[in-house]
C-alpha cells in the first residue's frame, strides 16, 4: 500500500488556457510527474464543462493533475505527459513522455 503519493508540479496561470500544471523541477523520460487520487463516477452523462476534467470520461482526479491542459490546438504536437490508471489503488501516475524541464508546462492528450 502506498504512504506518499509523488508530486513534481505546481499550478499556475498558463500561456496556453487559463490555468495549467508545471514541472516544479527537471524530469526525465518515464519519470512520474505526479500521482492523483481519483473518484470514479462511471460512465454519466454529465455536462461538457465537467467531462473536459474526466481522465477516460468516467474518473476526476482529485489534485493538479485535473488542471493539466489538453494538447490540442497550435500545441498539439507539445505533448509531455501521459497517464496511467491503478485501479487497486484509485489512482492516476502522470508520467514524461520526453525530458521536461523545469518551469515547463505539463500538456496531455486526454482520451
Amino acid at each position: 500500500m502506498l504512504n506518499v503519493l509523488i508530486n513534481k508540479s505546481y499550478v499556475a496561470k498558463s500561456p496556453i488556457h487559463g490555468w495549467g500544471v508545471f514541472a516544479l523541477e527537471d524530469i526525465l523520460k518515464d519519470g512520474v510527474v505526479m500521482q492523483c487520487v481519483y473518484k470514479e463516477i462511471g460512465h454519466v452523462k454529465v455536462k461538457a464543462d465537467i467531462y473536459a476534467y474526466t481522465f477516460g470520461g468516467s474518473r476526476i482526479a482529485l489534485g493538479n493533475a485535473s488542471l493539466i491542459n489538453a494538447a490540442t490546438g497550435d500545441c498539439i504536437d507539445k505533448e509531455n505527459v501521459k497517464y496511467a490508471f491503478d485501479p487497486e489503488n484509485k489512482l492516476i501516475s502522470i508520467t514524461a513522455l520526453k525530458q521536461i524541464n523545469k518551469n515547463e508546462e505539463l500538456l496531455l492528450k486526454y482520451q
